[in-house]
């Protein structure tokens, strides 16, 4: 009985230590080439920019953001919504007023730009619900094999 109890402790302290921080740290491993491969490409800016900034916590409880440094971009790709120009212009022939032009190198003049979001995140998140639960049961399943257990 005195060995069980002494793996018992053993396997408890160990995930204790680490079981969740290494657990988050499978977890990321898997979430962050899935999000990738779901984000819409255009540059691959937006990919490039998606990663684990933080982890904070230890023991049974740990927190990782995952995120992408270019929030508004990210955004709008993942709702959709529309582009209009900030400026305006005065018509020479009419002396009135009129909103200016969105235009980019190789593109289309135009006064007006809607984009259909693309759910990204929402597919990924869905994606996550089941999927991340096995590399942390892994996790977990390795720290207590090394714990003797």
């Amino acid at each position: 009985m005195g060995e069980l109890v002494e793996l018992l402790t053993r396997i408890r302290d160990a995930v204790a230590e680490h079981g969740a921080e290494e657990a988050c740290r499978a977890m990321t491993e898997t979430f962050i080439p899935k999000l990738k491969g779901n984000t819409p490409v255009l540059t691959s800016a937006l990919q490039a920019s998606e990663r684990r900034d933080s982890m904070t916590g230890g023991g049974t409880r740990v927190s990782i953001v995952v995120s992408t440094h270019l929030p508004l971009y990210a955004s709008f790709r993942e709702h959709g919504g529309d582009i209009v120009p900030k400026h305006t212009f005065i018509d020479k022939r009419t002396g009135e007023e009129k909103l200016g032009y969105l235009h980019w190198p190789g593109g289309p003049f135009t006064r007006f730009v809607h984009q259909q979001g693309s759910w990204y995140m929402r597919r990924t998140d869905e994606w996550a619900q089941e999927a991340l639960q096995a590399p942390a049961r892994a996790a977990i399943d390795k720290i207590i094999a090394d714990a003797g257990g």
